[in-house]
Formats: C-alpha cells, sequence, structure tokens
C-alpha cells in the first residue's frame, strides 16, 4: 500500500493541529510533575505570582 508523503490543509487546521500538540505536550508535563510530586497549591502559585506583580 503507498503512502503519502504530501498533505494539504488550510493554515486554520494546521494552526489547530499544532496547539493541539502543544495542549498535549503540556498536559503530559503536567502529569510527570504529579507523579514525581513536583507540584503546588494554587494558592501558593498565586501567592509568588503576586510578589512579582508591582503595585
Amino acid at each position: 500500500m503507498p503512502t503519502s508523503d504530501l498533505a494539504v490543509m488550510t493554515i486554520e487546521t494546521y494552526e489547530k493541529l499544532v496547539g493541539k500538540f502543544e495542549l498535549y505536550k503540556l498536559l503530559d508535563e503536567g502529569m510527570d510533575a504529579l507523579k514525581m510530586q513536583k507540584v503546588r497549591s494554587f494558592d501558593e502559585a498565586f501567592a509568588d505570582i503576586e510578589k512579582r506583580t508591582p503595585e
């Protein structure tokens, strides 16, 4: 069975596809962080952001 070497799609379709791949990568990284217990609570993370934000 022959294989295709070329796919034609609109830029919108391509951007959606790439966006999905980026999302999957981030979700994978998050799952790895959970497994290694390298996470912190929302309150801790938000407090850290507030400290870095000028008033």
